[in-house]
């Protein structure tokens, strides 16, 4: 049995990312003003509103593209792939495409990463039912990368605290200076959690997945819920969120193209 996808699978799952992210985008623009704003109080309700919604998106993404079990983890890390790097993209230099105000994208931002956040959830729920020879990941080692995840939620936090008003704040092409460094942080990042887990290259993505799962959620509801821990300033946080989103999709692409090109080098 292959656990990769075919061509068709792959563009189907790239297809199905760029509509989660157009219907996210919407509705954002659409809902802004009474859901995405610091005086509403529904933004708790929303977030737990967005759980089923979000199951009940990837789950029929995956009906429809008749993808197996074992291959669901892979399409929800290409859709997640597309839909961060484009919400990353847009927030950051086309951010009217999501409201008039700051605070309308940044809240947006934080609903979105949680909206990716929960996809993931239910992506390695489908994978603990996959067996794949000689590999097993453990309590301990989901553990180590939850772990792990915290961590990097919490180094990026502190950068974009410590950073927020030189970087995101910055004027004309300095503003693509913290996007450089987001493909070897999320190497790096992927590298750490193999190293201390012992996991083959052929799981790169699941590794990937729980390690983010992890950060993703944290950041949605803390961007949510208490913008402040990341800067005193709106635009920053808005910034640092799109950073953040950015960063994300790059690890899930580096973690695809490692564990294609493994699984292409064992055959």
């Amino acid at each position: 049995m292959s656990y990769r996808l075919s061509i068709a699978s792959y563009l189907w799952s790239v297809f199905f990312g760029l509509l989660f992210w157009l219907l996210a985008a919407l509705f954002i623009r659409f809902t802004g003003p009474t859901l995405f704003s610091e005086a509403s109080p529904n933004r708790l309700l929303l977030l737990i509103a967005s759980i089923p919604v979000t199951y009940l998106f990837f789950w029929t993404a995956n009906r429809i593209a008749d993808q197996h079990p074992d291959r669901a983890i892979q399409s929800l890390n290409i859709m997640a792939f597309v839909a961060t790097i484009l919400d990353g993209i847009a927030l950051t230099w086309f951010g009217d495409l999501y409201g008039p105000t700051t605070e309308i994208r940044l809240f947006g931002a934080a609903w979105l990463l949680w909206g990716v956040g929960t996809g993931s959830i239910f992506a390695l729920i489908l994978s603990k039912k996959i067996t794949i020879p000689n590999v097993h990941i453990d309590t301990k080692k989901y553990l180590i990368l939850i772990g792990l995840g915290v961590g990097f939620w919490a180094i990026g936090v502190l950068f974009v605290n410590l950073l927020g008003e030189p970087l995101f704040l910055a004027d004309g092409l300095a503003k693509v200076i913290p996007f450089l460094f987001s493909t070897p942080n999320a190497f790096i990042c992927i590298v750490i959690g193999r190293w201390l887990t012992k996991l083959p290259t052929t799981v790169m993505v699941r590794l990937m997945l729980i390690m983010s799962t992890a950060a993703i959620v944290l950041d949605g509801f803390a961007l949510s819920l208490y913008p402040s821990l990341y800067h005193g300033d709106l635009l920053a946080q808005q910034l640092g969120s799109a950073w953040i989103l950015f960063t994300f999709g790059i690890g899930f692409l580096v973690a695809d193209i490692w564990e294609g090109v493994e699984g292409r080098s064992a055959k």
